[in-house]
């Protein structure tokens, strides 16, 4: 097997997970490797420095973009009251 082959076989295996988890960091981390395994397979080379750095990039992007397109009513309320009244 190639390597791009098993960073798809990864990728999968977190959009699997991701379906129990319900919080879209696995996703995330899904569409990095995706992003990984396309860059081995169209440049035909596996440079682990470059990997990382695209994974790291784009799992960091898409964190910050499913924050914010999903954020639910619980993740944005900001407490005006005091939480130590009894």
């Amino acid at each position: 097997m190639h390597t791009y082959q098993i960073v798809y076989v990864v990728a999968l295996s977190c959009a699997i997970l991701e379906i129990f988890t319900t919080t879209f960091i696995l996703l995330s981390f899904s569409l990095g490797f995706v992003t990984v395994a396309m860059t081995q397979q169209l440049l035909g080379t596996t440079n682990y420095n470059r990997d990382l750095l695209i994974f790291t990039v784009i799992s960091a992007i898409c964190i910050y973009v499913f924050r914010k397109l999903f954020a639910g009513r619980r993740d944005t309320d900001v407490t005006e009251d005091d939480i130590n009244q009894y």
